[in-house]
């Protein structure tokens, strides 16, 4: 009974089955870990393939939005470049009727003008003619009525010389007869006087008669003469008529000419001025602005699987009477375990491809290097991340806004920060360490 109680008293069978029961439940343990671990892997894989489409998808949306604005802009240019195109042709048109319609009304004024003239220069010159007519048959009526004085001049001679003749007679026949009478002395005398006065004033009374008939002829002559004159000088003062009136058509034919060819300016110059009017408002050329890069997708981060926990047969089992019995099954069950870090990992990528590049979700930013065209380039940590979080390469969001490149600069409403469309850059967004 003493024999079987050596060996120092110690039973290594409740130990052995205990290592035996443990390595079973680690190992078992490890496959649901793993099998927990691949499904974790592969829905957040899922997820940040969504998340990263959607992203896509958006971005190509917005892109195409653009697009469409930029082709909607310029179609809505191009038809107010017709509208106004028709609009000013319109206009133009009118301009040449109006310009014509006031030259034909221009010309027309000069035409009323140089007729008006043309009439009272016409006028004029047939009252000379017909002055020139009259004073023809007058100087003729008077020639003929200086005639007709003439002769009756010529026949009162006769009838004068006559009547001095027989008036001489009587006295003779007179003085005869006185002395015929006897009387002699003082009688004789008185008589011979009173015979002698008597033929004295009928010669007398016929000298007066021949005197006023001589001035009767000249008083008539005079005025033939002065009616000659003042026909003459009616002639000659119609001749001035004309031939003013004729100087009078020259310069008003002159003036009517330079009325009509300032009238004729003004209305080109009319023209003129509504042409240019309506060419203001000529709608400009249509422009199409220059159109955007298409949207870059989103790069897939390359990712790593849960380590698949290692078979029965390598898993040390317990050895009996071993005091380590278990420990090596224990150690690679763990390694296997810690795979659900890499699953973590999975989502820290996916979260630096969305959360952004504003400086102020980033810690440990280092300066390493400069794109072609010029943009900053950083590697850097998201602080949600975590001290051993993944490192990154790209650029920083404050640094494109100082730059003027606006354009490649987002904002999410729901936090603020800012992102960047890397599309629209030459640096791309890489993982540099897990």
């Amino acid at each position: 009974m003493s024999g079987g109680g050596g060996g120092g008293g110690w039973d290594p069978g409740p130990q052995y089955e205990y290592d035996k029961e443990k390595v079973k439940f680690d190992y078992s343990v490890a496959q649901d870990n793993y099998a927990y671990q691949q499904d974790a892997y592969e829905m957040q894989l899922w997820n940040r393939n969504q998340q990263l489409d959607f992203e896509d998808q958006q971005r190509q949306d917005e892109w195409n939005h653009m697009e469409n604005m930029r082709t909607y802009d310029w179609n809505n240019q191009v038809a107010a470049r017709i509208a106004s195109e028709k609009a000013v042709g319109k206009q133009l048109y009118f301009n040449e009727i109006a310009e014509e319609i006031q030259i034909n009304d221009a010309t027309r004024q000069l035409d009323e003008r140089l007729t008006s003239a043309a009439f009272k220069h016409e006028n004029l010159v047939l009252g000379l003619a017909q002055s020139t007519e009259k004073a023809g048959l007058k100087n003729q009526a008077e020639a003929l009525s200086s005639r007709e004085l003439g002769i009756k001049q010529v026949g009162k001679k006769v009838e004068f010389s006559k009547q001095a003749q027989e008036l001489g007679i009587s006295s003779l026949q007179a003085a005869g007869q006185a002395a015929a009478m006897g009387q002699s002395g003082r009688t004789a005398r008185k008589t011979m006087q009173a015979a002698l006065a008597t033929i004295g004033q009928k010669q007398a009374i016929l000298a007066d008669v021949v005197e006023n008939s001589a001035s009767e002829y000249a008083l008539a002559f005079e005025k033939s003469a002065l009616s000659y004159d003042e026909i003459a000088t009616d002639i000659v003062h119609k001749e001035q008529e004309v031939e003013l009136a004729g100087r009078e058509l020259k310069e008003s034919m002159k003036s009517a000419g330079d009325q009509h060819l300032a009238d004729v300016q003004k209305a080109a110059l009319d023209k003129y001025g509504a042409d240019l009017a309506a060419e203001d408002r000529l709608a400009p050329e249509p422009s199409l602005p220059p159109g955007t890069k298409p949207p870059l997708n989103l790069p897939r981060p390359k990712t790593m699987a849960p380590m698949k926990p290692p078979s029965w047969d390598r898993i040390p089992k317990p050895v009996k009477g071993s005091m380590s019995s278990g420990g090596g099954a224990a150690a690679m069950l763990s390694t296997a375990a810690a795979g659900v870090g890499l699953v973590a990992g999975i989502m820290t990528i996916g979260k630096a491809l969305s959360a952004g590049s504003d400086d102020r979700l980033k810690y440990d930013i280092t300066r390493v290097g400069t794109s072609p065209s010029g943009i900053p380039k950083y590697t850097f940590k998201y602080r949600a991340d975590g001290k051993h979080g993944p490192k990154y390469i790209g650029t920083s969001a404050q640094d494109l806004l100082a730059m003027g490149r606006e354009d490649a600069v987002g904002q999410k409403e729901k936090d603020g920060f800012y992102y960047v469309d890397y599309s629209k850059l030459d640096v791309d967004m890489e993982v540099v360490t897990t």
